[in-house]
């Protein structure tokens, strides 16, 4: 059984350091390739427009361009510095949170797919239970990645579990499905349970409940290193 005593760390206190620096500002969202944000006579064939903005001329007196043309054009560099300013600051964070994951959880960060973001998430979901790590079974369960029965009559099958963390469980979709485009071993095993008659959920669910496995042996390994 894994316990911490009072005095040792917890990875729970390191909250404020594991950010989710993929999340994106409401401002980042706002202007996207072919959704008529910006004016035709502000695009140019060939580049994003969030990359075309800052190049947008200023608005001086002499200008022939109509009042609410100036002001669009003034709007949208506005918007575009903020959008740069805000990925410029979520690459910092990314990098620092990189720094901190390599020194607490070396194992979960040497794992295939598993990122700053997606180690974090998995991180913060020992933090707040970890009572978890007592078993594979039970963080799988705590995760929502330990398969539900769902039979009937003569079929026997199973579902996903839709408890747990749901961070957690994002974290480990979104590696499975990097594992699925770039992991040579996981695309073979996709085919082959695909020429077996499985669903892709299916598939999906098999995989997920196998990296719980890889991650639950990474994690216990670096909790324990950090309670030592």
């Amino acid at each position: 059984m894994i316990s911490s005593s009072k005095g040792q760390s917890n990875p729970a206190e390191r909250r404020p350091l594991l950010v989710r620096t993929h999340e994106r500002p409401a401002h980042c969202r706002f202007v996207k390739p072919d959704t008529g944000y910006v004016p035709n006579q502000f695009r140019r064939r060939g580049a994003p427009p969030v990359a075309r903005l800052p190049g947008l001329r200023s608005t001086a007196s002499r200008s022939p361009d109509p009042e609410h043309v100036k002001a669009t054009r003034l709007a949208l560099r506005s918007l575009a510095q903020r959008i740069s300013d805000s990925q410029a600051h979520a690459d910092q964070l990314k990098q620092q949170l990189s720094k901190v994951l390599e020194q607490v959880a070396p194992n979960t960060m040497d794992l295939f797919t598993l990122g700053p973001d997606t180690a974090a998430a998995l991180l913060i979901s020992i933090g707040d239970n970890p009572g978890s790590l007592i078993s594979e079974a039970a963080f799988a369960r705590l995760r929502g990645v330990a398969p539900i029965p769902a039979s009937s009559g003569k079929t026997t099958r199973h579902q996903l579990h839709r408890g747990g963390d749901r961070q957690a469980n994002q974290a480990l979709h979104t590696a499975v499905i990097v594992r699925m485009r770039y992991h040579q071993n996981t695309k073979a095993y996709a085919a082959r349970r695909k020429h077996n008659g499985k669903t892709t959920p299916e598939i999906l669910r098999f995989l997920k409940r196998y990296l719980a496995r890889e991650v639950f042996r990474a994690l216990r390994t670096d909790y324990r290193a950090m309670t030592a």
